[in-house]
């Protein structure tokens, strides 16, 4: 049961990501194109695998490090925290 909570909040951190760089909510569509997305990348690591769907998803919208606004930024700290529970699993 652990493994589907973990499995759901790094799912939630990816969204919440893409909602903060589109300003809208995603689809249930565009939930399971983003989940299509992560579990086709050939990246190492889940957080990789994330930004690499968040990039095909919505292309060059992610800022440089030095240009991430704060509520962005934290977004992406909360992802790269469930991803390494994911990985540790």
């Amino acid at each position: 049961m652990v493994q589907n909570d973990n499995r759901e909040n790094l799912r939630r951190a990816i969204f919440s990501v893409i909602e903060q760089l589109t300003k809208h909510p995603l689809s249930e569509r565009g939930k399971d194109l983003v989940i299509n997305y992560f579990n086709d990348s050939r990246e190492k690591t889940s957080f990789m695998k994330a930004l690499d769907a968040i990039e095909k998803y919505f292309p060059e919208s992610m800022p440089p490090e030095d240009e991430r606004p704060p509520k962005l930024q934290k977004r992406l700290d909360a992802l790269r925290h469930e991803a390494a529970i994911w990985d540790g699993e």
